[in-house]
């Protein structure tokens, strides 16, 4: 059994672990931007739970579109409205963190995630996400969820600091 925290290159770390899933993926994250559908690249039969609360999708998240690309590959979705937890199982490693499916979270925040093998915690994990009140969400939601939908404003505009920059900054 391993467990370790990652802080750095968090996203590369989660999208190859979605892309080698052999088993079936399990994410529980309430923030699902526009770019969501290719840094977290789920497939049929994997389970997916977002907050799409009216109140939630009309301050940009989770995105529609990201949404349907992923239910036409077959992807489960559903919404709990006040999800706050970042849970992602892969087949076997699951990850428990700050980083929500967005591009701002990759370019911009420092993120991190602790990454397990242990077979209890990927077992409870799995049960958390599965166990979570939510609510089916299909075409019909999604052409809802289209008509209010705002585009997120995202503080300071939408500059992306690169990596170095964020880099150079003094240390704590």
């Amino acid at each position: 059994m391993t467990t370790r925290l990652h802080a750095d290159r968090v996203w590369s770390r989660l999208t190859t672990a979605t892309r080698k899933c052999r088993g079936q993926a399990f994410a529980a994250v309430p923030y699902f931007g526009k770019s969501g559908h290719r840094l977290l690249p789920l497939r049929a039969g994997d389970t997916l739970v977002v907050n799409a609360g009216k109140a939630a999708v009309a301050r940009g998240q989770p995105a529609p579109e990201a949404l349907r690309k992923l239910s036409r590959n077959g992807v489960r979705l559903y919404s709990c409205e006040h999800l706050h937890a970042k849970v992602f199982v892969f087949g076997r490693p699951a990850y428990v963190g700050s980083a929500n499916v967005s591009a701002h979270s990759r370019d911009v925040l420092a993120e991190a995630i602790v990454e397990t093998n242990d077979p209890v915690t990927v077992g409870d994990a799995i049960r958390f996400i599965t166990g979570l009140p939510a609510s089916p969400i299909g075409p019909t939601e999604l052409d809802r969820l289209d008509g209010i939908y705002r585009a997120p404003r995202i503080p300071g505009g939408r500059r992306k600091a690169s990596r170095g920059a964020r880099r150079a900054k003094p240390r704590v």
